[in-house]
């Protein structure tokens, strides 16, 4: 490639590498490593097509577009103040539609906007990027990504259509936060990853989750490694080799569990981590193989796949995202009224069920009442639904949902914008095990004739009968 497009001038895609080095340092941008050769290739081959034209004179503002969206996003330009709006009403919608409360909202906005401008000008101006963790997300976080579809309303409206592969690069950002846990840490470590600040967050979340007694101080960019003082860590986990002198750890963005139990054990090695050596699965196959008969109908890798949920304490989707729709919103917690109500007189009778069944404590549903007071119409979800929640110490004792529809609608807040026809109260008890359900949930509400057809239900079978026939596609 590089020989046919320097035939005519050797020196053909060193000057246009010049002239991107040259708007780089007027935008104040920073390209990740790993789109700068494709980009390169791509603005060289449109030079060399246009001929006479040159690109970065008369098209310079396609070409600035093309390098804000392949960078990292940690710049600052004045013009960009809607996207704050955009990222902020994603931020709601995340919290509303998988009913989860951020535990540094700053932060995690940071983060958000750091991806959001630059995946703006990608999806504004049509310039695709693969994503080659688009399957194994789809697979991984099913739920999540079904969500995100809704949660991305405002920036499908300023921009288009989104890809999935753009939409799965949102589940790994807000994934990472959502399936975050709390521990006390020690061993200093940051988190390097090619494709950018955002691709970094689930990685990093898995690396907690594996080893403790280390605290990770920071997730970013390859490029960005320069620029962290080297005396403030002690270890770096990255999914391309760096130069460095501390000790360096290359591993997969989201690694399969026979990667993770030999990542364990080296670094288990290295710095005689608390705990103990952590033996994979085809090893424990293969030493009790000669001792016991397998069963014709089973398979090597079937075992080796339960005998590693076993050692890891995996769980399947269902059992790790939680139960579906149907089994949280059993017949004995499906009601339905044509009495004239209030907002607070319809969250207490629409939560009555939870309370029957002891999932939840009557302070759960005045905490309901009083964030809504304090906070505004957070639950309403648009469409004539609303989704009444508060935190899981606010009185949850186990997870539960209920369904409550008005013949009459109910005005939340008493303020006729926010209109109400039905209420789902969610009793979650983490940020997690409820996904699936509300998946579902928003599956329905994305698709008009199954909304309606929810908003007209009459009788507990027809409701059945939709959440049925979602959950078997």
């Amino acid at each position: 490639m590089s020989k046919h497009l320097n035939h005519k001038n050797p020196l053909f895609i060193y000057q246009v590498g010049q002239q991107i080095s040259r708007l780089m340092a007027e935008l104040r941008v920073q390209v990740i490593h790993s789109r700068y050769i494709p980009m390169l290739i791509y603005l060289a081959l449109l030079q060399s097509h246009l001929g006479e034209t040159d690109i970065f004179q008369e098209d310079v503002l396609e070409v600035e577009a093309l390098l804000i969206g392949m960078s990292d996003g940690s710049f600052e330009r004045s013009g960009f103040d809607f996207l704050y709006r955009i990222g902020f009403e994603i931020m709601e919608n995340v919290m509303k539609l998988a009913a989860v409360q951020f535990e540094d909202f700053t932060k995690t906005f940071a983060a958000l906007r750091a991806h959001l401008v630059p995946a703006y000008f990608r999806l504004k101006y049509h310039f695709e990027i693969e994503n080659v963790l688009l399957d194994k997300i789809k697979t991984d976080y099913s739920s999540l990504f079904e969500l995100m579809g809704l949660a991305l309303a405002p920036l499908r409206e300023a921009c288009g259509e989104i890809s999935e592969a753009e939409r799965a690069y949102f589940v790994i950002l807000f994934g990472g936060e959502i399936y975050k846990k709390k521990y006390t840490q020690s061993f200093r470590a940051i988190v390097l990853c090619v494709n950018g600040i955002s691709s970094s967050l689930i990685m990093r979340k898995r690396l907690e989750n594996m080893f403790p007694s280390m605290t990770f101080i920071l997730s970013t960019a390859v490029s960005d490694l320069d620029k962290i003082p080297a005396f403030s860590y002690d270890i770096i986990f990255s999914t391309v080799p760096v130069m460095t002198d501390k000790k360096l750890y290359v591993m997969s963005a989201i690694p399969d569990s026979e990667e993770e139990t030999k990542l364990y054990n080296r670094i288990a090695q290295d710095f005689d981590l608390p705990g103990f050596y952590k033996p994979d699965a085809k090893a424990i196959l293969r030493a009790i193989e000669p001792y016991v008969d397998i069963k014709s109908n089973a398979t090597k890798k079937q075992l080796t796949r339960i005998i590693d949920r076993k050692l890891n304490n995996k769980k399947t989707e269902s059992e790790a995202l939680g139960v579906m729709l149907s089994d949280l919103l059993t017949k004995e917690k499906i009601c339905f009224t044509d009495e004239k109500l209030d907002w607070k007189s319809a969250i207490e009778l629409a939560a009555q069920p939870l309370l029957n069944q002891g999932e939840i404590e009557p302070s759960y549903i005045s905490a309901i009442i009083n964030r809504v007071e304090e906070f505004g119409p957070y639950i309403d979800l648009g469409m004539g639904i609303a989704l009444p929640h508060a935190r899981p110490e606010d009185g949850v004792k186990k997870l539960g949902m209920s369904f409550l529809r008005c013949e009459q609608p109910v005005y939340l807040q008493d303020d006729p914008k926010h209109e109400i026809k039905i209420f789902i109260v969610l009793a979650a008890i983490d940020n997690e095990t409820h996904l699936r359900a509300l998946s579902t949930l928003t599956q329905i509400l994305s698709n008009k004739d199954e909304l309606n057809k929810m908003l007209t239900v009459e009788t507990v079978a027809e409701l059945e009968q939709i959440f049925a026939e979602k959950e078997g596609e």
